[in-house]
């Protein structure tokens, strides 16, 4: 009896050292990007974002259990609650050095950035720039507010706010690495959207609604339902129509595919956009299916203050993050290691940020020191079947 209870201890010693190993190397990585931080904020970060993935939930008394190496439960979730209500972390200058480390890490030489919306119920609601990324999204710049309360949604408006969201996103673009924006109807059939990113320098690829007119050059005028059929696709150069002006001059791509139900209007600036491209455009669902369900449980985070959830989702972002660092890197971790964490036959069937989590769990008990506490983003060859 007394031999097992031994055992158990050294096993929970040796666990906990392995646990506050990890935690002190990547506090040190996020002091290394986050200088405008004090070090106990930055330290507070570490351990939130390090106890949302243990926990695999964003609920702050479940990540406080989650983070007994660290201290008592209630201690620990106090600690949560006045990290995610320190005014003094100024999220304004804390999300340009989040935007730039990440592009940083980021090995393509182009690269899409995604424009959704999403709620997390009757609360709050949350416009999000993610970057595409191996069937995944992951934030780069976001704005919170309280949904269903038009006098609080922001003065600037949707558009305004996109606006603004990409041109702090375009300041720490890669030297010489294209750029496109894509957006679902909801938010890409905005003509005065159109015309703000196209002045800005920016192209995009934006699905638009079937009551749309469109003009050729030629001068044929029609509506965008009249001239789609199933089983079909084609594109026309023009000018997009809203109300009676001219967009700017692109290209408009039509896809109708034997078993849809309805067709795709997509209206680009770019001369080189395939419509295949747009089929990333669904990989902000599954970034935000990740951050909710199938991964920190945000819905049911229980933070109704938007500027707190501001400072939350920068903690989801970063072990979001981290994990699909983690899912990049498990192919090229020793034959031996990498034999304990999956079967090559379920590498294949499973997303990046799902073997990233497969690793971290895994790696703890296994081998700690392989735990990578930086991020990098190296995208898919362009013939993997993912983009194609």
């Amino acid at each position: 009896m007394s031999l097992n209870a031994g055992s158990e201890t050294i096993s929970g010693e040796k666990q906990m050292a392995s646990h506050l190993g990890i935690l002190y190397r990547w506090s040190n990585t996020l002091h290394t990007y986050f200088p405008v931080l004090t070090y106990w904020q930055v330290t507070g970060l570490a351990v939130f974002s390090m106890g949302v993935v243990l926990a695999r939930s964003c609920q702050l008394m479940v990540v406080a259990e989650a983070l007994g190496f660290v201290g008592k439960a209630d201690s620990v979730h106090r600690r949560l609650k006045r990290w995610l209500a320190n005014e003094q972390i100024e999220m304004a200058v804390v999300i340009p050095l989040w935007i730039q480390w990440v592009l940083s890490s980021y090995a393509g030489e182009e690269l899409e950035v995604l424009v959704d919306e999403t709620k997390l119920g009757s609360r709050i609601g949350v416009l999000m720039v993610s970057l595409a990324y191996r069937g995944r999204a992951i934030p780069l710049i976001w704005r919170c507010y309280r949904e269903g309360d038009a006098a609080a949604y922001p003065a600037e408006g949707q558009v305004g706010m996109i606006v603004a969201m990409l041109a702090t996103v375009k300041l720490y673009l890669p030297l010489g690495c294209g750029c496109r924006v894509q957006a679902d109807q909801g938010i890409g059939n905005s003509s005065r959207l159109m015309r703000a990113l196209h002045k800005a320098g920016w192209h995009f690829l934006f699905r638009v609604k079937e009551t749309r007119m469109f003009t050729t050059r030629s001068g044929f005028r029609f509506c965008l339902r009249d001239i789609a059929f199933q089983g079909r696709q084609g594109a026309v150069i023009g000018w997009l129509y809203t109300r009676s002006y001219r967009l700017v001059l692109g290209t408009l791509h039509v896809i109708w595919l034997e078993g849809y139900d309805e067709p795709w209007f997509l209206f680009t600036n770019d001369p080189l956009a395939h419509a295949t491209a747009y089929a990333r455009r669904f990989w902000q669902e599954e970034g935000f299916r990740d951050l909710k369900s199938g991964g920190w449980q945000w819905q049911g985070s229980f933070v109704r203050d938007p500027q707190h959830m501001q400072r939350l989702i920068l903690v989801l972002a970063l072990a979001y993050a981290w994990m699909t660092t983690l899912g990049t890197l498990s192919f090229s971790l020793p034959i031996a290691v990498r034999q304990q964490i999956v079967a090559a036959d379920e590498q294949a069937r499973f997303s990046v940020f799902r073997q990233g989590l497969r690793s971290f769990k895994r790696l703890i008990f296994l081998a700690h020191r392989y735990i990578h506490v930086d991020l990098f983003f190296l995208p898919l060859p362009a013939s993997h079947p993912l983009l194609c």
